[in-house]
């Protein structure tokens, strides 16, 4: 058994050796599946259903003007895919069409038809895409209504990639609406991938990829690896030779997806003397010292452990929560105000004062 195995390993060790390039463009992808494996499981088929398409307030509207003055090919001339009524048309042999304007991190509606005659089959039939970051990733256009191709290149699918979750394709000539969330890469100083691309994509309301992290560049027949870019891209729409339709294209730019912390506040210690000064029931609050440790309880019970920012002012360490006091001459709480949360305020004078457990430094 053993040099069997032994066998079966130089027999491909020697395969990878000979035939090395293309065993590069048909490598096997990080999930264990090959680009376009037809032997991959079909996504499952369901019924989708309707939803409202309007673009928000803070939408850049990508269609908008009958002269197309938002869009572009490749080399920024004027396009030559047909416009009318809020339509834009694929014309073939006219090259992809390209926004004008870049885009990094962003919420992209599309809503696409493939022709209501359709031709062809697998690939053939209502191919198109949409393409971020300067057409290096692809989400698939094409018509999957009871035609059946390779699964990481189906309608919803990161072409050759992540095959969508399910098939929620309607019939040819049938407009259908995809809403998209992209993030970019990110680079380390070093040129290397900190953050992969990733997409997450509703079509028809269907939820078709999840949060799916990119392996690189979608290229046909090809594993894309990653390669330093910075700053943003253009969005484009393929012209794969099919007459398909685009409308009510519009666009929302998003914040990064890692927002950037607060400055944090100081901190103080107290001495074991000077924490003895805030424990007690402060009216529907109390305030308890554990190994020497300040922490905050109200009814229903919960307990924060406290941070204190003077002596006057403390906040809950992990969770909202401000407190202010109002102290003596000598140093000790009277009276104790402040919120849980934005509508959780309370306040109320000192009942007790000695603590149950005292400690000295």
């Amino acid at each position: 058994m053993r040099l069997k195995k032994n066998a079966q390993l130089f027999f491909f060790t020697s395969f990878v050796i000979l035939f090395g390039s293309q065993a590069n463009v048909l490598a096997q992808l990080p999930n264990g599946w090959k680009a376009h494996d037809k032997n991959r499981p079909q996504p499952k088929v369901i019924s989708p259903g309707e939803q409202a398409n309007q673009a928000p307030s803070d939408a850049i509207v990508l269609l908008a003007s009958e002269k197309l003055t938002g869009w572009s090919n490749a080399k920024g001339n004027p396009t030559k895919w047909k416009y009318s009524d809020g339509v834009l048309e694929s014309v073939k042999n006219a090259g992809s069409i390209y926004t004008v304007e870049k885009f990094g991190d962003c919420q992209l509606h599309v809503e696409f038809a493939t022709p209501t005659r359709p031709k062809g089959k697998g690939q053939a039939r209502g191919n198109s895409g949409v393409f971020f970051f300067d057409a290096d990733y692809e989400i698939q256009v094409l018509d999957n209504y009871e035609n059946e191709t390779y699964a990481d290149g189906t309608v919803g699918g990161l072409y050759g990639q992540h095959a969508p979750l399910v098939n929620a394709c309607r019939g040819p000539g049938q407009w259908q609406t995809y809403d998209i969330i992209f993030r970019k890469p990110r680079f380390n100083e070093d040129g290397t991938l900190k953050t992969p691309a990733r997409i997450t994509a509703m079509l028809n309301g269907v939820l078709v990829q999840d949060a799916a992290e990119l392996y690189g560049p979608t290229i046909w027949l090809q594993a894309g690896e990653y390669k330093k870019k910075s700053g943003e891209g253009r969005i484009s729409l393929q012209d794969h030779g099919n007459p398909v339709r685009y409308r009510n294209i519009w666009v929302r730019r998003l914040a990064e997806s890692t927002p950037t912390p607060p400055t944090p506040r100081p901190q103080m210690e107290l001495t074991a003397t000077q924490r003895k000064n805030y424990v007690g029931q402060f009216g529907p609050v109390k305030i308890e010292e554990t190994d020497g440790k300040l922490f905050f309880t109200r009814h229903p019970r919960r307990t924060f452990l406290l941070q204190v920012h003077s002596l006057t002012e403390m906040s809950f360490e992990k969770t909202a929560g401000e407190l202010s006091f109002k102290l003596d001459d000598q140093g000790e709480a009277i009276s104790c105000q402040g919120s849980i949360d934005a509508t959780g305020n309370f306040k109320g004078a000192r009942k007790n004062t000695q603590p149950a457990n005292q400690s000295d430094d």
